[in-house]
């Protein structure tokens, strides 16, 4: 994310055991995990600040 400059991704048909958020390096994941749907997001402090604008 760094190398290619993005501030938020996002990522669908994961397989995380669980649900919840933590901080890893700079990076904030946020993780869903339902029966229908698994999807994570990565998010840099400023894609945090853009995602709440929005």
């Amino acid at each position: 994310m760094k190398r290619l400059d993005i501030e938020i991704l996002g990522l669908c048909e994961t397989r995380w055991a669980d649900s919840g958020d933590f901080w890893s390096d700079d990076f904030k994941v946020i993780c869903t995990n339902s029966t229908r749907r698994q999807a994570e997001l990565f998010l840099t402090k400023s894609g945090i600040q853009e995602l709440k604008m929005w």
